[in-house]
Order: structure tokens, then C-alpha cells, then sequence
């Protein structure tokens, strides 16, 4: 609901904010970039992203072109409309989003932190999801890069900062 009003605002298809905020940037994407860069500009260095090496551009077209519409300002300026909003319309429970950062100061809204051991995760995707154990794995590292990443490029903040809640909720400590 987040991103969909997002989008909205921004004009821009919803995957692109969940990409920008799913994605954790490697170096190299930052590499791929920074030569996309050079080789588009006005000044000619004796290459560019057509010559790299097959795999390159294959990254770098797939580095989405939707994603690189929103730059980051837009995108947590819309993301920043809409978690506001929600929480001026009351009885909302936002997860995610940078919404404990973003209402830090809000009267009247409860910050709750969820974790759970990494073992938990990849049990917990393998049986909803139907995926083998390193599937799970794989999604759960890579889900957890991303999302470090967005509290830290967007907030300043690491995601587990207990700090940052109310109170903190330990999923492998719940029975199912």
C-alpha cells in the first residue's frame, strides 16, 4: 500500500520503489554506473558501455531503467507523503519502510521492531514459499543486505537498532 500510493505520487510503476528499496547496491553496480556515466557524457575517454565485456552490459541494462528514474530524493519524498498520511488516518499498522524513522517524532504511534534468528527466516520462507534451503538462504541474506542498506542510505540508522522502537518482538523466541 506504501509504494502503490508512492507510485502514484511519484508516477512511476510501484516495482521501481520496491526494487529501489529491495536492492542492495554491490560495487558492482556502483561500477557499472560510474562507467555508464562516463561513457554516455560529452566527453569521449575512447569507450564506452558498448565495449565492456558481454556480462557488463548485460548488468548494466539490466540495472533497471525504471529504478533510475526515481532518484533518491523523490523516492523518500513519496515514501515520506504516504507513511505520514497513513499515520494521520489512524488505526494503520505500516511494516517497513523506513516508517519508524519516518514518524520518530509522531504523537500517538507504537514502534515495533520484529527479528528473528536467520535459521527462523529460512525455515519460515522454505514452508510459505516452497523453496529449497539455499533458495531460502540466498533470499534471506540478500533481503537482509537490502534492507540494512536502505536504513542506512536513507536514515543513517542500522535496521536493529532497538533504539529506533518501542519495543522489540523476537519471532524465534514465539512458538508458531
Amino acid at each position: 500500500m506504501v509504494f502503490a500510493e508512492a507510485a502514484k505520487l511519484v508516477g512511476t510503476p510501484v516495482k521501481a520503489l520496491i526494487d529501489k528499496e529491495q536492492r542492495s547496491v554491490r560495487f558492482g553496480d556502483r561500477l557499472v554506473q560510474l562507467l555508464q556515466t562516463i561513457g554516455s557524457g560529452d566527453h569521449d575517454y575512447g569507450f564506452g558501455i558498448d565495449t565492456l565485456p558481454e556480462t557488463y552490459s548485460k548488468l548494466a541494462n539490466n540495472l533497471g531503467s525504471a529504478v533510475k528514474k526515481v532518484n533518491d530524493k523523490t523516492f523518500i519524498e513519496a515514501t515520506t507523503t504516504v507513511v505520514t498520511d497513513l499515520a494521520r488516518s489512524g488505526n494503520v499498522i505500516i511494516i517497513g519502510r523506513g516508517a519508524n524513522c519516518i514518524l520518530c517524532d509522531y504523537p500517538g504511534v507504537l514502534h515495533v521492531g520484529i527479528t528473528a534468528p536467520t535459521e527462523v527466516c529460512i525455515q519460515t520462507l522454505q514452508r510459505r514459499e516452497h523453496l529449497d534451503p539455499d533458495e531460502a538462504q540466498d533470499y534471506v541474506e540478500n533481503s537482509e543486505k537490502a534492507r540494512i542498506a536502505f536504513s542506512r542510505k536513507f536514515f543513517k540508522v542500522h535496521p536493529d537498532d532497538g533504539t529506533s522502537y518501542h519495543m522489540v518482538l523476537n519471532l524465534g523466541q514465539m512458538k508458531p
